[in-house]
């Protein structure tokens, strides 16, 4: 009896002989699902439906060659602020006297909550090491935390989230 084999294996095992073609025979099985087989004739003395003949390519097989992307033009290339380059956004570490926090833009030039003005020094950083440093249970304690850009729900909810 035969049993029901799909045309690709067959395929593959036609890859295995050596012989130039294969023949597979398309019958109908008992509740009339096709049934492919490689022997000569159909389960059952049934005729078969189609004749499927097929050319068996070369055994060995040519590796295609990968090509390697081709690197950015230099224009499009953020610059992380650490000698390399990236395409990850960019970040900041802001700090004044020392209060340290983190945002998602540049540094404002001075903090006026007092009446002595302080200068704020912003370093650039990349976004995920500004959002690990922003989400970390341990930002509470670090001095400045209040100030770290945090989205809050609408933005989360309509995908504006920086660190998503």
């Amino acid at each position: 009896m035969c049993r029901s084999i799909p045309l690709l294996f067959l395929t593959l095992i036609g890859l295995c002989a050596d012989a130039q073609t294969l023949t597979v025979l398309q019958c109908r099985g008992l509740h009339g699902e096709p049934v492919y087989t490689t022997r000569p004739q159909c389960p059952g003395a049934v005729e078969p439906l189609i004749v499927h003949s097929l050319e068996i390519p070369p055994a060995v097989i040519q590796p295609v060659p990968v090509a390697k992307p081709a690197a950015p033009p230099a224009s499009s290339r953020r610059s992380t602020g650490r000698g390399g380059a990236t395409s990850e956004p960019a970040s900041w570490r802001c700090q004044s006297g020392t209060a340290v926090w983190y945002q998602h833009q540049p540094c404002a030039g001075s903090t006026g909550k007092s009446s002595r003005k302080e200068q704020v020094r912003g370093e650039r950083v990349s976004r995920s090491h500004a959002c690990r440093e922003i989400s970390r249970p341990a930002a509470a304690l670090r001095r400045g935390s209040e100030h770290d850009q945090r989205a809050g729900p609408y933005e989360r909810a309509v995908g504006r989230d920086p660190c998503r």
